[in-house]
């Protein structure tokens, strides 16, 4: 049923709210960002429940292309499983791999032509599970020990990077359609996988520009993390 794009954000304040209410997974501060350390309690849920938000529709904004949105959400939730294996936080890392499988099976039904399709349904779980896993890494990689060897020293660059694609397109088409005086809540064919598309690449080859981007930018992350004095 399509649903009123008001009912599906008052539904995210929900479960937003429970993340953060119930499971205390919040920003507790900016973690050395501008110079900030410790939040307001109220502040800090407020902020959370707003990154939460932002980091659940960022991925359903991408999710525009067969296999585009199911290919980056394997590369950032193995990402993210890895990492929390390696510092010891095995039910998070179990749980960032299961949905990792989980899109790998629906990788194998969505290629063009698709026979099942994501849908809101699907990115906004994802993404909703994006949310808290960066919201995790964010808190438990600023509270490790400054010698921990899995410990990333920019903890919050570090954390957007690994969802890099679908924020930056967000923010771009954002400050796009408000710039043409629209609603950024209306869809419209500027995303980044479009002007892809319209440059001439095939949908084959415009997935693999994002997955070799995304992977890139971990790539580097891990290079500059071992070469760190």
């Amino acid at each position: 049923m399509p649903l009123k794009p008001l009912y599906k954000l008052l539904a995210q304040l929900v479960a937003a709210a429970i993340i953060v209410y119930l499971a205390k997974i919040r920003l507790t501060s900016f973690y050395g960002l501008f110079g900030v350390e410790e939040l307001d309690p109220l502040i800090s849920q407020l902020i959370s429940i707003f990154t939460i938000i932002v980091i659940t529709n960022s991925f359903n904004l991408i999710d525009g292309l067969d296999g585009l949105a199911g290919t980056i959400a394997t590369i950032a939730l193995s990402a993210f499983g890895i990492w929390f294996y390696l510092v010891g936080d095995e039910w998070t890392s179990i749980l960032a791999f299961s949905m990792a499988g989980a899109v790998i099976a629906f990788l194998t039904f969505n290629w063009d032509p698709s026979k099942i399709f994501m849908g809101d349904t699907g990115a906004l779980a994802i993404g909703f599970l994006f949310a808290v896993l960066a919201i995790k890494f964010i808190d438990l990689n600023y509270s490790l020990s400054v010698n921990h060897y899995f410990k990333f020293s920019a903890t919050v660059t570090t954390g957007i990077c690994i969802i890099i694609i679908p924020l930056f397109d967000t923010l771009r088409i954002f400050i796009l359609r408000l710039s043409k005086k629209q609603s950024p809540f209306n869809p419209d064919k500027n995303h980044m996988h479009h002007a892809l598309l319209r440059m001439g690449m095939s949908l084959l080859s415009s997935i693999l520009v994002f997955s070799v981007l995304l992977s890139l930018t971990l790539d580097f992350l891990i290079v500059r993390k071992l070469n760190r004095p």
